[in-house]
């Protein structure tokens, strides 16, 4: 029996020993709430000494709100015989205060009945921590709602761009011909009819050299009021082009299309008042009717822009139905295709190149390859039309490969170190093989720093063909070209499409260009395309650059380069 004695008091020191050597506080209280046993760290905690701990209760130690916490959270331990963690504040006697975490659980002994042994961990860092995790967790939420209600804001300006004339706030080309395309369906459920209706206005070009562009927009914009009052509710308005217009009217005979297009021609002689101008204009009208005059929206099109052109030229400022003898208005460009084919085959286009300038300090940083034709019979014809002409056909791919050839001749002979060559590239090219492997050709075979070469592809381009954009810029041979997105703005893209092609820069159009810094509405969409831009990591290059004032606006808003006649025209190569 002594033996069991001895033992029993070994295995009690051996106990003590133990928790005595733990780091963190242990105690063990009846369920009078007196401590029995009390170790090293918890008389450390306490700042008191073993025998003035022993046998005293909370309220003893503690304050009173303290004490009456430990009381109940104690009392809820006995009550569920269940293991409870809570927390409990603590104020050291020099006022540092801690959070402390006790872990509870009650034991059975055979002399003392119910006991209850408290484990403390100091958790007051951890708490500091997850205080400062959660106020930076609050923070970033902030930034991120911002972010996120800034980008969303982005998405529907440039939601809006896709579909409406920045300058007229008409719908544009792209959201036209949704909208004809619904007139179409409309008209064969019903038995309807419509006509689509191409309006150009006569030597607009005339005003906007004399006045200036300012006026010119603002002339626009005049004209495309007038039409909406026209039209009212029954048709839409649309600018398709810098001076042209598109209208979709609803009707029950040619009468009453003949009496609005009268009307049309009527308001618009009237005189328009533009900042401090009085203006006057014409229009000519091209009319093609659904679906007499064409069974879809391009064929509808292209029967109103021939009778338009008939108009303009016989019946200048007037209106003209579509006859099938206008069809003679194609002649023009399958004479031109013939001429432009042995013009593309004789080397008798010219390339010139127009600079690309830093806007902070007017130095050149690059130039653009644009392709000109003076021809003996059609004299010297826009590159619109000769393009134009060019993608319709096959032309586009040598006339293509003739400006590369160009542009690598000018980067070798003279573009200093660190200039580029930028090239428009039209979607027939981009899908055609020849293109890649012309590209490929003329990197192998050439002194040219990949660089210093750049492809251009308009922003509807990008939209229709971002799969096969991304491959062509994922292209190990083509690595080191750059990519720009021309006329961005006038098309329809969206962030997520910038996002996974990647492009190197982003070429503002023009038409934003031309009011600033008058236009509050063009430096809103100017900063929201530098905004995004400089989200994407793209750079921004400004097109029709023509005034100071321009350029100063433009570089306050971040936009990098600038492009325009103010600094420099398109010339010829230097002859080397």
């Amino acid at each position: 029996m002594a033996d069991l004695l001895q033992q029993g008091l070994k295995i009690a020191a051996l106990f003590e020993s133990i928790i005595n050597s733990l780091p963190t506080p242990v105690f063990v209280k009846d369920k009078k709430h007196r401590l029995l046993l009390v170790n090293d760290a918890f008389c450390e905690l306490m700042e008191r000494k073993r025998g003035e701990l022993l046998g005293q209760i909370d309220y003893h130690l503690l304050n009173h709100e303290a004490a009456e916490v430990c009381r109940l959270k104690d009392e809820e331990a006995f009550a569920s015989h269940e293991a409870i963690v809570n927390q409990e504040a603590f104020t050291t006697s020099d006022g540092v205060n801690l959070t402390l975490q006790v872990r509870k659980m009650v034991f059975q002994d055979d002399n003392l009945g119910s006991v209850l042994c408290g484990v403390i961990t100091d958790i007051t860092e951890l708490k500091h921590y997850e205080l400062q995790l959660n106020d930076a967790n609050e923070k970033l939420k902030l930034i991120l709602a911002d972010r996120t209600h800034e980008l969303a804001n982005v998405n529907e300006k440039l939601l809006w761009m896709a579909n409406f004339d920045p300058v007229t706030e008409l719908m544009n080309k792209s959201a036209l011909t949704e909208a004809a395309l619904s007139y179409i369906q409309r008209a064969d459920s019903s038995g309807g009819k419509f006509a689509m209706v191409f309006l150009d206005l006569d030597d607009f070009k005339f005003i906007n050299e004399s006045y200036g562009h300012p006026v010119g927009d603002a002339l626009i914009k005049a004209v495309g009021n007038r039409l909406v009052k026209v039209i009212k509710e029954r048709g839409e308005v649309a600018r398709v082009g810098g001076d042209e217009f598109m209208l979709l009217v609803s009707y029950q005979d040619k009468a009453e299309i003949e009496s609005i297009t009268k009307n049309i021609i009527r308001i618009l002689k009237e005189p328009f008042d533009s900042n401090q101008h009085r203006v006057f204009i014409n229009a000519s009208i091209g009319i093609a009717s659904y679906p007499e005059d064409g069974s879809d929206v391009i064929t509808l099109a292209q029967h109103a822009d021939a009778a338009m052109y008939v108009a303009k030229k016989n019946n200048r400022g007037g209106h003209q139905f579509y006859q099938e003898a206008y069809t003679m208005t194609i002649k023009r460009k399958l004479e031109m295709d013939v001429y432009l084919r042995d013009a593309i085959k004789s080397k008798e286009l010219e390339v010139h190149f127009q600079p690309i300038f830093k806007a902070q300090d007017q130095s050149i940083i690059g130039y653009e390859a644009l392709a000109r034709w003076n021809d003996k019979i059609f004299g010297s014809v826009s590159p619109t039309e000769f393009i134009a002409i060019a993608e319709e056909s096959d032309l586009i791919l040598p006339l293509g490969e003739l400006v590369i050839d160009h542009a690598v001749q000018f980067i070798e002979q003279q573009c200093q170190k660190g200039e580029y060559v930028s090239i428009n590239v039209s979607p027939k090219q981009l899908m055609h093989p020849s293109f890649k492997s012309y590209l490929i050709k003329q990197l192998k075979h050439t002194s040219m720093d990949p660089k210093q070469l750049a492809i251009e592809v308009t922003e509807n381009v990008m939209v229709k063909m971002n799969e096969y954009i991304t491959q062509l810029i994922q292209q190990d041979e083509l690595q080191g070209i750059r990519f720009f997105v021309d006329d961005f703005g006038t098309g329809y893209s969206n962030l997520s499409q910038l996002k996974k092609i990647q492009f190197n820069a982003l070429k503002i159009d023009r038409s934003f260009v031309k009011e600033l810094p008058h236009s509050k509405t063009d430096i809103s969409l100017v900063k929201v395309m530098v905004l995004m831009a400089k989200e994407l990591n793209l750079e921004v290059i400004a097109e029709g650059v023509e005034t100071q004032q321009q350029m100063a606006c433009l570089a306050e808003l971040g936009c990098q380069y600038i492009q325009g006649f103010l600094l420099g025209r398109p010339a010829k190569a230097k002859r080397q």
